[in-house]
């Protein structure tokens, strides 16, 4: 899946302190259980390349991402979205913004994929396309 380069660029202040928490939260779980970016990576079946884009604001994590992450930290997904020092989450308001925004940009680059998908089962199948 593409990743939006300047997703952090174009975001609101709100959405912005919601990444900036996650990222620093991954960081601060992945640093107390003493794990390196690639230890973390392994754990998740992931590459470094995506613990570091998490970690420095570049990508967003998708749900699968999200509870991999949490499996591999031992910590529960509310966990991620603590403030530091917080005992409550953040608004829901605010963290569903900013996961519309990563499910939009998924069904952007997923639909050429099932439509290619639909084609080619058209082909085989000789049908012809709803």
């Amino acid at each position: 899946m593409a990743i939006e380069e300047d997703a952090v660029d174009d975001c609101s202040p709100d959405e912005f302190r919601i990444r900036k928490m996650v990222a620093s939260n991954i960081r601060k779980y992945r640093e107390e259980r003493h794990l390196t970016q690639e230890m973390l990576a392994e754990k998740m079946d992931m590459t470094s390349v995506t613990v570091s884009r998490l970690e420095n604001m570049l990508q967003w994590p998708s749900p699968h991402t999200l509870l991999s992450l949490t499996k591999a930290l031992d910590v529960r997904p509310y966990q991620i979205f603590l403030e530091d020092g917080a005992e409550d989450i953040l608004p829901a308001n605010l963290v569903m913004k900013a996961f519309e925004r990563s499910i939009k940009t998924f069904n952007s680059e997923i639909d050429p994929i099932i439509k290619s998908r639909d084609i080619l089962y058209s082909i085989e199948h000789k049908k012809d396309l709803p």
